[in-house]
């Protein structure tokens, strides 16, 4: 059994957990009763209506409003996947909800730099970029979300020396998905995102992960 120095990652269901093609919400029930600390939307705008959508060619799932709704009490990461969205109205809904509380993501720092100094969690986003860390710095992030295979032991330290919290994802062939996922988890991500909430879950708690 393995063990790690570090506390065990929270666990997020992206796109809301491995049901997240529902167009009815019903994932987030299934992502929170497997036991998902977190809970992903993707946000877009269409018109002046926010929606849960991840991309332009995947299914449309409903108006953002219903979604916190559903999300009741919960912690929510909020993937904001478009500059069009209107980050004030985006505010202005997740507060008349009853999540827990809520994180503000994006790939775009334009996106996250007006909430700087509000109290709100921002997270950065990337794939592609060589030092995620100075643009995180710049748009007032405390989380970086990266892919699986761009998490390093040299990019935990310097996100420890910034007090930035890491949070990994990537979804690919389950085998492959599960040792990049406990690779993480052992080198101290603070979230690992995954479809499958249950199954990560189960394999932390048998490599001692988890208890």
């Amino acid at each position: 059994m393995q063990t790690t120095p570090f506390p065990p990652p929270l666990i997020m269901a992206h796109r809301g957990g491995r049901f997240w093609t529902a167009s009815n919400f019903s994932y987030i029930d299934e992502a929170r009763e497997s036991g998902a600390d977190i809970v992903e939307l993707d946000v877009r705008a269409r018109g002046t209506e926010l929606i849960v959508q991840h991309d332009m060619r995947s299914s449309y799932q409903g108006v953002l409003r219903d979604a916190l709704a559903r999300c009741e009490g919960a912690d929510v990461f909020l993937d904001v996947k478009d500059r069009g969205v209107d980050i004030w109205r985006l505010l202005d809904l997740v507060k008349l909800s009853n999540v827990h509380s809520f994180i503000v993501g994006s790939f775009y720092a334009s996106v996250l730099r007006p909430l700087v100094g509000g109290g709100t969690t921002l997270a950065f986003s990337h794939i592609g970029i060589p030092a995620p860390i100075p643009p995180a710095v710049a748009s007032g992030a405390t989380w970086l979300s990266v892919p699986c295979w761009r998490f390093t032991p040299g990019l935990v330290q310097k996100c420890r020396e910034q007090n930035i919290k890491l949070s990994p994802w990537g979804n690919f062939q389950k085998n492959a998905s599960e040792r990049s996922q406990l690779r993480c988890a052992m080198l101290g991500a603070h979230s690992i995102a995954t479809y499958d909430v249950r199954h990560l879950r189960e394999i932390m708690k048998q490599q001692g992960i988890l208890s």
